[in-house]
Parts: structure tokens; sequence; C-alpha cells
């Protein structure tokens, strides 16, 4: 019997030790970029929420290695793209920009899997969709390629990317304001955002909120922020866990609730076509 509690002592000393050691990685993860793209409020979910934190990593497969060097990916079926382009999770197989293909990834969204997680429903006006929308098309998930003619001096190559051949990448946080958007719309009421492919209407902000609002709104978050009655329903849906799509099958963000309600955190580039 003592040498059983002896042995006992020295395994709960050791799994300690080790939900220890997955806690100061989980901190190194958030702390040291692994997350760079990624919402404040996933970066909470992820530190927050996992309780098993050897399953959060596990789930993540990542290395202390890949955690502290690696934060700009591109997919494998574009190799190259701009800077602009930062890495949400590693999709399998994935790449650096100018180095080997990484032994490690992610066979999906580590956002949109933290995002699954959390369950909730969401409720009306919100319309929903399903996998379906994102299925393989002629030009990756839409039919075909971006339009020319992009607005706010968006970079092409990002916006193809982003909305045609992405599910888990987003533009770096504050993008759009290295752009002309803020010079275009500075001020004005109601200005209207295209997709980029189908040139169909997807927002109109803002909207029953000032100009002022809506640009401290997008600022705190990294990227424009819209909210429900922003949205025209006729040509945006929500798939389940939150990432929003046209019903063309461009990406364009993900949902990401707070306080006040429904916020749906979209890439400028995914809302920088011109009406058709």
């Amino acid at each position: 019997m003592g040498s059983w509690c002896v042995g006992e002592g020295r395994a709960g000393r050791r799994g300690l030790l080790v939900v220890l050691l997955l806690v100061a990685l989980v901190w190194m993860l958030v702390k040291g970029g692994v997350m760079v793209g990624m919402e404040p409020e996933a970066k909470a979910a992820a530190a927050k929420g996992s309780a098993d934190v050897a399953a959060f990593v596990g789930a993540a497969g990542l290395s202390p290695a890949l955690a502290a060097k690696e934060s700009v990916w591109v997919d494998a079926r574009a190799p190259v793209v701009s800077r602009a382009v930062k890495r949400t999770s590693v999709p399998a197989p994935a790449r650096r920009m100018g180095n080997r293909p990484s032994s490690s990834g992610l066979q999906a969204s580590l956002l949109d899997s933290l995002m699954s997680k959390m369950g909730k429903p969401y409720g009306p006006p919100v319309v929903m969709g399903g996998e379906e929308i994102m299925q393989k098309k002629a030009h990756g998930s839409c039919e075909k390629a971006p339009m020319q003619n992009l607005r706010f001096g968006v970079d092409y190559k990002v916006t193809d990317q982003i909305c045609c051949f992405n599910r888990h990448f987003a533009e770096y946080s504050g993008y759009f304001l290295s752009t002309d958007w803020q010079k275009e719309v500075q001020g004005k009421q109601g200005v209207e955002y295209y997709d980029p492919v189908s040139g169909r209407l997807l927002f109109t902000a803002p909207v029953d909120r000032s100009y002022e609002d809506f640009l401290a709104e997008s600022k705190k978050h990294g990227w424009p922020s819209f909210r429900d009655n922003e949205v025209n329903w006729e040509t945006v849906r929500v798939l389940p866990g939150g990432e929003t799509v046209s019903v063309d099958g461009t990406h364009l963000g993900h949902n990401l609730p707070d306080s006040k309600g429904n916020r749906y955190c979209i890439n400028l580039v995914s809302v920088a076509g011109n009406k058709l």
C-alpha cells in the first residue's frame, strides 16, 4: 500500500508538471504570434475556454519551434502571395513563404475549430448555409477569378487567394487601414460593399450608427466589422462554426459575436468588388 501511494504521488507530480508545461506553451503561442490574425475573441476562447490544455495543444499540432518561427503562411496552391496574407491556421499541405514545406499542419482551421466548440446557434436574422456553398468550382470555391477593377487599392493576388482558395486565412490585422479605404469612405453613411467575384451587394455600412462608431469598432478588432442590419442576407450566409461566405462561394470572414450581438469580421479584399 505504501509503495502504491509513493508511486501515485510521483505520477501526480509528473502530471502536474506536464500540465504546467502545457499552460506555459499555450501562453507562448498566444503571446508569440502563432495566433496572429485571429480575432481577440478567438484568442480568448483558445486561452480561457480550453480547460483541457493538452487537448488544445494536441489539436493544433504545434511545436515550440513552429510557434516561435512561423507566422506567415501561404497555401501550397498559390506559391506567390503578398505578405498581406497572415496565418490564422496551417492547412495541410501548407508552406511558409520562401521556405521548405512544413511537416506540421492542421487539417482544419484552428479558428473554425474554436468557434465550432463555442456551440452557440445563430438565430434570426442570420441566414445559415451549408458546406456545399464552398465546394470546388471552376476557380477554387468561386466560379471565376475576381474582377480586375477592385476598389480601395487592394492587392489582386491577395484578393484571389483569400476569396477563392481559402477557408482559413485572413488579411493581417489593420490591413484595411493601409489601403485607400478610409479616404474613400470617410464620413459617409450607407457605403455599399460588393463581392469581388460576382459583383453582388454584400454589406451596406454604416447603418443606424455613425461613421466614427463603425471606424472605431473596425480599428479595435483589426478588420472591417459589420452588424446584422448591415448584411445583405440575400447574398451572405454563415456556416456552422461562424465562417461567413457569399452565396457564390466567396470567403468573406467570420461571425464573432460579442456583447452587442453578431459581429461580422470581414476581409476588406472580400468586399472590394464593384457592382455589376
